[in-house]
């Protein structure tokens, strides 16, 4: 059986874009990660290196979240991810790994 990992962080998201999540790179593979908005502040998250763009993306309003997971046939997102928000705020985050 393959190893599994998990890491939880607390990113702090502000009016400029960010990276919340590196590219995945090595022998471990992300298989499932969630980005929780948990401030007033709305959130816009954006898949890869580009900056992210206020309302341009995948928009978080307060408690909202975006699940991505490997399932079904479908490979979660290994690259990097960039939020930017409408103000200062913070975006819990949740990955999970397996070695390939």
């Amino acid at each position: 059986m393959k190893a599994q990992y998990s890491a939880n962080s607390v990113f702090n998201t502000s009016t400029t874009s960010a990276q919340v999540l590196p590219t995945r790179a090595g022998s471990l593979k992300r298989t499932q990660f969630i980005i929780i908005n948990t401030s007033a502040a709305v959130a816009t998250i954006t898949k890869g290196d580009a900056t992210a763009v206020a309302n341009a993306g995948i928009v978080l309003q307060q408690n909202a979240y975006y699940l991505e997971g490997t399932d079904g046939g479908f490979v979660c997102w290994q690259g990097a991810i960039q939020a930017v928000a409408t103000g200062a705020g913070t975006l819990s985050v949740v990955e999970t790994f397996q070695e390939e």
